[in-house]
């Protein structure tokens, strides 16, 4: 692979090649006002890649006039590549006898990924066995991408078996390993979805020894790196948490991709190594990826780091969970006009604990009816502390019935303070039963108050020796009360 040096020499030299290398050298280190100068170069000397490379900075600058001109210009200059690449352009902006066209065209060129595309438009036009011919044509010739657009297209069409055996067939005799191994990868989320881990695991360590052991594609690393990320998460499924470490670092080491980095790091949190968790989730924030960021985040604001979490919460911002998570920060500090506007977003993005926050703050400013309305919208979001502090505000204005089915709908989920009150309302309207279900129930899920009255309950109802467990049990769990609320029943019921 030529050096920047190699690549400055002969571009300075005139040969347009190396000023597209050199322009795609740059651009993909960050400096795109140099990149553009030599690929602008390379197109006034008549390169066709290079007046491809201009479109796509136009493109990306969002100037899509400018970059279809420039992709029409690269197109017809006869870069087959850039035929595809104008014909996709085309596609996306629903012109699919355009698209047709140039893909067309890049097939009578004679470039592999063109039939797997062509075949993309006549899906997209609904001519499925003709979408179905050019992509069976295209594996045929090595085009990775025909292979997982033809499985895909028996996979729409409910034929699954169909599926199977055009991946097996490419896995089996595929022309190139990158298509074999990306076949051998669907083979395995097949598996996984019959419900058959142990021969999906086979797949994927059979796409991973494929693609080790094969001379280096440009497609290699994306591919291996989520090959192994599958395997680590297998591994960490059944508690092999050794295996699943390794394959994840395996992935972030040897690929360089920040899916695997943000996986160990995860790992490496929830297992107490902090430290090397930051160190990870920091390369994969350093890499763009918006989960890193958010956990970056989250990790430093757990440790007290406030304002450098605040910093990766506005990185990681078009997530939801971020929006959340820094009106927390926000309001822990005070600032609670801003906290507001950030939950707001999140609890439009569908977050209930940002709608509970958002009924909080409504509270305090003593905004009751909007303050119900924000529990009641993460209440149905499933948000547990919502729903019990919906529960018991219906209790205070007189709706038990009401507030009976969201405290048991807590109970369900889970909340110990639900199952307590569960059991109450359902004393209160005289099903004593079931108020012994649910009080049975929180008890023996550790709450102190549950057990308290469950043993009341039972030494009323004659079982006093059972009674009387509970009751010290509650006072062990912190409930003193219980044993002097034991005694007063037991001296009542001697002198009955």
């Amino acid at each position: 692979m030529e050096t920047e040096q190699q690549y400055r020499e002969a571009a300075q030299a005139g040969d347009p090649e190396a000023m597209v290398g050199l322009g795609i050298l740059l651009r993909d280190r960050g400096d795109v006002t140099e990149a553009e100068v030599w690929f602008r170069k390379a197109a006034e000397a008549g390169h066709a890649p290079g007046m491809g490379h201009i479109g796509w900075l136009l493109l990306q600058r969002g100037e899509p006039e400018q970059a279809e001109l420039y992709y029409r210009k690269a197109a017809t200059a006869g870069s087959p590549e850039w035929m595809v690449r104008f014909g996709a352009l085309l596609q996306e902006r629903g012109d699919l006898a355009g698209a047709e066209e140039w893909h067309r065209r890049a097939v009578d060129a004679g470039h592999i990924p063109a039939w797997g595309s062509l075949g993309a438009v006549l899906e997209e036009r609904g001519d499925l066995t003709g979408a179905q011919r050019w992509y069976r044509e295209g594996a045929e010739r090595g085009d990775a991408w025909a292979v997982l657009k033809g499985g895909a297209l028996f996979e729409q069409q409910g034929d699954l078996a169909g599926a199977h055996a055009w991946y097996r067939r490419a896995a089996e005799a595929g022309v190139t390993p990158l298509t074999q191994a990306h076949a051998m990868d669907e083979l395995a989320r097949l598996a996984a979805e019959r419900g058959e881990p142990a021969e999906g695991e086979r797949w994927l360590r059979e796409a991973a020894r494929v693609i080790t052991g094969a001379e280096y594609d440009p497609g290699f690393p994306e591919l291996l790196s989520h090959v192994l990320v599958r395997l680590g998460l297998l591994h960490e499924d059944r508690g092999e948490v050794a295996d699943a470490e390794q394959f994840y670092r395996v992935a972030a080491e040897a690929t360089g991709r920040v899916e695997p980095m943000f996986h160990l790091g995860s790992l490496l949190e929830r297992r107490g190594d902090v430290a090397e968790a930051e160190q990870w989730f920091r390369k994969g924030s350093d890499g763009g990826h918006v989960r890193s960021m958010l956990m970056l985040g989250t990790l430093l604001d757990e440790n007290g780091r406030k304002a450098e979490a605040e910093q990766w919460y506005r990185h990681a911002i078009e997530e939801p969970a971020a929006m959340e998570l820094l009106g927390r920060l926000l309001e822990q500090r005070g600032d609670t006009a801003e906290a507001e506007v950030w939950y707001r977003k999140a609890a439009a993005a569908g977050l209930a604990g940002a709608m509970t926050r958002m009924a909080h703050l409504a509270e305090e400013r003593g905004e009751a009816a909007e303050a119900e309305r924000w529990l009641r919208s993460a209440a149905e979001g499933g948000d547990v502390l919502a729903q019990v502090s919906l529960a018991l505000r219906l209790v205070k204005v007189g709706e038990p019935a009401e507030a009976e089915r969201w405290f048991q709908e807590a109970a369900e989920a889970g909340d110990t303070s639900a199952m307590y009150m569960a059991g109450v309302l359902a004393s209160r309207r005289d099903d004593e039963a079931q108020a012994e279900r649910w009080w049975r129930r929180g008890a023996q899920a550790g709450d102190g108050k549950s057990m308290e009255v469950l043993g009341l309950h039972l030494a009323i109802g004659g079982n006093v020796a059972e009674g009387e467990q509970w009751c010290r049990k509650a006072v062990q769990a912190g409930v003193p009360e219980a044993v002097e609320h034991l005694g007063a029943l037991l001296r009542t019921l001697s002198k009955g």
